[in-house]
């Protein structure tokens, strides 16, 4: 156990110091859930408790998988009947504001990406750090425009949350359906359900995805060949370069052929949405595209 978490009953003032250092820090810490009231989530940690705020779907619909039965449940029933199943469990959490005078402690659900900011008494460290390798070792192969396996773990509003072997992605509203107008996603996948998904961008946390696109693509591919000319638009930056999507598929241009000099990131001349011409250099056997930028607007 680490030190500012030991001792068996600390003191309030020493939990206030450790959550306000929490704070400042931005590394996560242990949270016990208590309850669920309203939308807010009740966390413990060491006998003070805060609220997680629209937190409550993404913390019970990735504990199980949903069963036929309660796919047809009202949300506010799924979240309340999942609750009974989390009471008392412990979960990471940062500390989003903290006053100790008025008694005030926001939380979220903490994401973690990095093996070194779990918590030595988190009581699953060596199962999620095990997980974040492998998490790691799968973000470095993957780039936009890879087409994945997912499995849809919640439908909030509009988007689709999945889960791509252990890293998060969220599908787009617009990306959802090849239809024009926005379609209910329950109407398209439910929970559980396994998809096939095309990466639009990628972070540290989390994938941005398209499933119209996962579904477009060898179409789209199939009228490419290298040499030709391509109107586009810029989805991605990254520093391997620009990611330009042709409206069912992504290209990468090389960040070696867009900047010099000074200049070492695309961010520093190019921005999302704008308009350019391509021209296509190659489409390997695994649907990776690569382009030479011919224009920018």
């Amino acid at each position: 156990m680490s030190e500012e978490q030991a001792g068996m009953n600390p003191q309030p003032e020493d939990t206030w110091s450790l959550l306000e250092a929490h704070y400042k820090n931005g590394r996560p810490l242990v949270g016990r859930i208590v309850e669920l009231i309203g939308e807010h989530l009740i966390v413990d940690i060491n006998g003070i408790q805060g609220t997680i705020e629209h937190a409550t779907l993404g913390i019970t619909w990735r504990v199980a998988d949903l069963t036929v039965d309660e796919q047809q449940l009202p949300e506010e029933t799924l979240v309340y009947r999942r609750l009974e199943a989390l009471r008392g469990q412990e979960i990471l959490v940062r500390v989003l504001a903290v006053d100790r005078d008025l008694h005030i402690l926001a939380l979220s659900q903490q994401i973690v990406s990095n093996a070194n900011d779990v918590p030595e008494q988190y009581p699953l460290r060596q199962q999620l750090i095990e997980r974040l390798r492998l998490r790691q070792q799968l973000l470095e192969h993957l780039r936009p425009g890879d087409i994945c396996t997912a499995k849809v773990t919640s439908i909030y509003g509009h988007h689709i949350r999945v889960d791509v072997n252990g890293v998060e992605g969220i599908v787009l509203p617009q990306h959802i359906t090849m239809q024009q107008r926005l379609v209910d996603p329950w109407k398209v996948v439910q929970p559980g359900q396994t998809i096939k998904v095309m990466i639009l961008e990628k972070d540290n946390d989390h994938l941005t995805l398209s499933l119209t696109y996962a579904q477009r693509c060898d179409a789209v591919l199939s009228r490419l060949a290298p040499g030709a000319t391509c109107q586009a638009s810029i989805s991605a930056l990254a520093d391997e370069g620009i990611y330009v999507d042709l409206d069912g598929a992504l290209a990468l241009v090389p960040v070696d052929q867009i900047v010099s000099g000074y200049i070492t990131h695309p961010a520093d001349l190019y921005h999302r949405g704008q308009k350019v011409t391509v021209q296509i250099q190659e489409i390997t056997a695994d649907k990776r595209v690569t382009a030479s930028l011919l224009k920018a607007d």
